[in-house]
């Protein structure tokens, strides 16, 4: 019990604001009570001879009533005010009771005092207030009505006085924990419903960018097909412009083109399809390898501080695409603190009882409102001036931790900087050395012998392709679809399988496990400008060309495919 009065005081306003719109009905029906008093002191022959006392009384009492009703209406009286308010009418009901009593000495007017402690008190939430008016209904009797009483009249009344008290006291406690209980009710199903909506705005928020992140892969994917054939055909007509006044143009048009695609991969990190090459490594050494590059994005005003924790872990990770978040991230960060200057901190720490480690960006900028805050990761979504920026930068971080099996948490503030908390799953298997998948070096001067089958619904693509192998001596068989690659396969020697992933009515990998059942065992690679949905199931029968891809990735691989058939 204790207990509950200890945790009333949380409770009170909100029962004392309800008592208090129910005092202007009470003020009214007490006022209607004491005019008809008024009316009845007329009439009762108890009252002869102190008629007008006892009416005045009544009268006063009325009045008082009425008048507290106008500046509850008015709004003169405040909630705070419940308890002295209660105790104050109270007192003027005892008052007229004793006036009463006093000029009439019939004991018959003070059976209203237990009806006073009981009904007031009923209004009471605080201990305190309630004694304060037993204590006076209790003072008021014994002084000015007990020494007029018979003794044994006397002592009926102190038991009613008494039980009176008792059970306004057994009121003020289950009312006590009534409202408890209730107000811990609401305040539990206010919690539950502010989370509900949490949860919805995060999973509204979450299907927004998977929306988008679709999408945007749809793009890149029509995107990467324009890319390949103007960086095919660039680096074809380079090769045969070399030393022409042309040449320079042309590499030029395969830059720009090369320029597109990095935009490309942009929106495909956004949209958690980008191909990752993956390895085991210390997430220290990421930081320390990123570090130069960071460095020298930063203008001098903004100063790099490094805080690297021994026990930080190993993640799997495409180290590559961690240093762009590494470098995105700083990027935000010195545009907010381009006119005050400031602190960019970059700090690893491992997490053992979450098994995950945690790599935190923090600026000491600008920052961020609410509203701000929860669009950061939108793509497209930007507060830099037009033309100063893609809105692409916290996006893409944000697809690449995702596609990486981590979370990233923003926290900002106006005027307090900014903290992006990245967390990625820790790995205990020993690092890997680094990927050497262009140890091959530059293979252009090769000439090839072979014959490839080339399936690409695209007649662009296909086209520059085929050239391109063409040039290189091999001989090229081309089909459109994985339907009319399979009629040309029953009829047609070929030594390796270039197809296209995504295609419609057979993809590419439907094609190679068609070809497999009926016993063709040639390599096969892949091409993809769409991302990494299927690079699981294609890594199984070959490797993946990323779409737009250079002359010499596709020599390399091509390469490779033809010396496993002709060895």
């Amino acid at each position: 019990m204790a207990h509950d009065a200890d945790r009333t005081e949380d409770y009170t306003p909100v029962f004392n604001d309800l008592v208090f719109r129910s005092l202007e009905p009470i003020c009214v029906g007490v006022f209607v009570l004491y005019t008809v008093f008024v009316l009845m002191g007329f009439l009762d022959a108890h009252t002869t001879g102190v008629r007008l006392i006892v009416v005045s009384t009544d009268a006063l009492s009325a009045a008082i009533f009425l008048g507290l009703y106008f500046a509850l209406r008015r709004g003169m009286l405040t909630s705070r005010w419940i308890n002295p308010l209660c105790v104050m009418l109270a007192c003027i009901c005892v008052a007229n009771v004793l006036l009463a009593f006093l000029y009439v000495q019939d004991a018959f007017y003070l059976i209203y005092l237990p009806m006073i402690i009981v009904c007031y008190g009923a209004f009471l939430l605080s201990l305190k207030w309630l004694f304060i008016n037993v204590t006076i209904v209790f003072v008021g009797a014994a002084v000015f009505a007990a020494p007029s009483l018979p003794e044994p009249i006397r002592y009926r009344y102190l038991p009613a006085l008494v039980g009176a008290t008792i059970l306004a006291t057994i009121m003020l406690y289950v009312r006590r924990r009534g409202v408890i209980a209730a107000q811990r009710a609401l305040s539990a199903a206010r919690g539950e419903l502010e989370n509900r909506l949490q949860v919805e705005a995060q999973l509204a928020h979450s299907q927004r960018l998977d929306s988008l992140g679709k999408l945007v892969s749809g793009i890149a994917h029509e995107f990467n097909n324009l890319l390949m054939v103007i960086i095919g055909y660039a680096d074809q007509l380079v090769a045969t412009r070399r030393g022409s006044s042309e040449e320079t143009d042309l590499i030029a048009i395969r830059d720009a083109g090369e320029r597109a695609a990095a935009l490309s991969a942009k929106l495909l990190a956004f949209s958690r399809q980008q191909v990752m090459k993956t390895r085991v490594v210390a997430v220290n050494e990421i930081i320390r390898t990123a570090t130069p590059l960071v460095e020298r994005s930063l203008t001098g005003d903004v100063a790099l501080h490094v805080d690297l924790a021994e026990d930080a872990g190993q993640v799997s990770v495409d180290t590559l695409q961690i240093e762009q978040v590494l470098l995105n991230l700083a990027l935000n960060a010195r545009d907010a603190m381009t006119e005050t200057g400031g602190t960019l901190t970059i700090s690893t720490a491992g997490v053992a009882d979450r098994e995950v480690v945690e790599i935190t960006v923090s600026d000491t900028g600008s920052g961020m409102s609410p509203e701000i805050r929860a669009r950061a990761f939108e793509p497209f979504f930007t507060t830099k001036p037009q033309g100063s920026g893609t809105g692409l930068g916290l996006a893409t971080v944000y697809g690449i931790v995702t596609q990486s099996g981590g979370t990233i948490e923003l926290e900002s503030a106006p005027g307090q900087g900014s903290t992006f908390r990245i967390t990625l799953p820790r790995v205990e298997s020993p690092a890997a050395g680094r990927d050497n998948a262009e140890a091959s070096g530059e293979r252009a001067s090769l000439t090839l012998t072979g014959t490839v089958l080339v399936v690409d619904d695209e007649p662009n693509v296909r086209d520059v392709v085929t050239k391109t192998l063409e040039n290189l001596g091999c001989r090229v068989i081309a089909a459109d679809s994985g339907a009319a690659a399979l009629e040309l396969a029953a009829t047609r020697a070929f030594d390796v399988i270039l197809t296209d992933i995504i295609m419609p009515g057979m993809s590419g990998i439907e094609l190679v496990e068609s070809l497999r059942r009926d016993g063709f065992q040639q390599r096969v690679i892949y091409m993809s400008g769409h991302g990494a949905d299927d690079e699981a199931r294609a890594a199984a029968h070959g490797p993946l060309l990323r779409k737009p891809f250079r002359s010499r990735a596709l020599i390399t691989a091509l390469a490779e495919a033809l010396d496993s058939a002709q060895a």
